[in-house]
């Protein structure tokens, strides 16, 4: 059963991989031109029970610049998805 469980997820999650975007973090550079950040690691754990699925996803990007930056994060997401938690984990902080 945990084989043909974890087949049905793979076919579903590249089913919808044409629909799918990357979440993209833009950064204010100061003179206001915005460049990509690309992400350093990606988690995604997914845990489903009955017609419901929640999934908790830990990106993590990495500053390599000598400076505080301010970014934005854009997020894309189906209709009909809702979030129901979030934070921010910046040198350790939860914020």
């Amino acid at each position: 059963m945990k084989l043909s469980l974890s087949s049905l997820f793979l076919l579903v999650l590249f089913s919808f991989q044409g629909n799918a975007q990357m979440p993209v973090l833009k950064i204010k550079t100061a003179n206001t031109q915005q460049e990509s950040v690309n992400l350093q690691k990606l988690n995604i754990d997914v845990q489903i029970t009955g017609n419901i699925a929640k999934t908790v996803m830990t990106m993590t990007f990495y500053n390599n610049s000598n400076r505080v930056l301010e970014g934005e994060l854009t997020f894309p997401m189906p209709e009909g998805v809702t979030i129901s938690r979030y934070a921010l984990d910046i040198n350790g902080k939860m914020r």
